[in-house]
C-alpha cells in the first residue's frame, strides 16, 4: 500500500514538473518575458527570449516583430530588417512591422551615407519610402544622397516632397536653400533660409548658410550679423568663425580677424586647419602684436 502511495505521489510530482516545464517552454511566455526585458532596456537578453520563442514556434509573427525591435535598439539593422520582413510574411496586416522596417532601412541608409557608400544608402532610402511613402525624413536623406552625387535636380525634388509631406520640416527648407545657393540663386536661397529660421530659430547651420548667401552677394554687414548669431548659438562650430574672420580681414579689421582665425584653428586643430589661415594668423599676430 505504501509503495502504491509512493508511486502515485511520484507520478503526480513528475506530472507537475512536466507541466511547469511546459509552461516555461510556452513560446508566449518567452515573448512576454522578452517584452519585459525590452521595456527595461535589456535588449540583448530580450533577443534571447524572442529567439527561444521562435525556436518553439517559428510562425509567431509577434516574436519576430519584437526581436526586430530589440535588434533595432542594438543598432543591428540588418537583423532587424530581416525580422520585420519575416513578421510581415506571417502577418501582412502588421502595420507596426512595416513602419519599423522602414525606419530600420532609413537608419541603415544613414550609416551607409556617413561612410560615403552612396549607392547602398540610396537603395535603403528607396526601400524605406516604398514601405512608408509619407516618410518625410527618408526623402530628406535621399536628397542628401543625390546631392552627394551632384544630382541637384533629384535632391531638390526630394526636399520639395519632404516639405509637401511636412510643411514645418525646417531641415528640408535649409537643404533646398543649399541647392539654390550652389546654383547662385541667392534670393531664392535666402527665402528658404528665412523659412527655416522661422520654423527653428535655433538652427545654427541655417544662420551660417544664410550668411554665405549674403556674403556671396556682397552684403557683408548682413553676412557678419548671421555669422555672429551662428557663433552665439553654436560656439563650437568652426565655419562661422572662418567666414566672419575672412570678412573682417577684407575690411581691415585685423584684431577681430585674428581672434576669429584663432578660434577656428582652436576648434579644428592646426593639422586640419586651412594652411592659408595659419599663415594669416602669423601675419596678423606680427602686425597687431597680439
Amino acid at each position: 500500500m505504501k509503495r502504491r502511495r509512493f508511486a502515485l505521489i511520484a507520478l503526480l510530482t513528475l506530472a507537475a514538473l512536466l507541466s511547469a516545464a511546459c509552461r516555461q517552454e510556452d513560446p508566449a511566455a518567452h515573448v512576454a518575458a522578452g517584452q519585459t526585458l525590452f521595456n527595461q532596456g535589456n535588449y540583448a537578453q530580450a533577443v534571447d527570449e524572442f529567439t527561444r520563442a521562435i525556436a518553439l514556434d517559428a510562425n509567431r509573427a509577434d516574436a519576430y516583430f519584437w526581436r526586430g525591435n530589440a535588434y533595432f535598439q542594438l543598432q543591428d539593422y540588418d537583423r532587424a530588417i530581416d525580422d520585420y520582413a519575416r513578421a510581415l510574411e506571417l502577418d501582412p496586416a502588421l502595420a507596426d512591422a512595416r513602419r519599423n522596417q522602414a525606419v530600420a532601412f532609413y537608419n541603415r541608409g544613414n550609416g551607409y551615407l556617413e561612410n560615403n557608400q552612396v549607392l547602398l544608402a540610396l537603395a535603403d532610402y528607396n526601400r524605406a519610402i516604398e514601405l512608408q511613402p509619407d516618410y518625410a525624413r527618408a526623402y530628406v536623406q535621399r536628397g542628401l544622397a543625390y546631392a552627394a552625387q551632384n544630382n541637384d535636380a533629384l535632391a531638390a525634388a526630394d526636399y520639395a516632397q519632404a516639405i509637401a509631406l511636412d510643411p514645418e520640416f525646417a531641415i528640408a527648407y535649409n537643404n533646398l536653400g543649399n541647392i539654390y545657393l550652389a546654383q547662385g540663386d541667392y534670393a531664392r536661397a535666402i527665402t528658404y533660409y528665412d523659412r527655416t529660421l522661422e520654423l527653428d530659430p535655433g538652427y545654427v547651420i541655417a544662420y551660417n548658410n544664410r550668411g554665405n548667401a549674403y556674403r556671396d552677394q556682397g552684403l557683408l554687414d548682413q553676412a557678419v550679423a548671421d555669422y555672429t548669431r551662428a557663433i552665439e548659438l553654436g560656439p563650437s562650430l568652426p565655419q562661422p568663425y572662418l567666414s566672419r574672420g575672412r570678412i573682417y580681414y577684407q575690411q581691415g579689421r585685423q584684431a577681430e580677424a585674428l581672434a576669429d582665425f584663432r578660434a577656428y584653428v582652436q576648434i579644428v586643430g592646426e593639422a586640419a586647419a586651412d594652411a592659408e589661415i595659419v599663415r594669416l594668423i602669423e601675419e596678423l599676430a606680427a602686425v597687431t602684436g597680439q
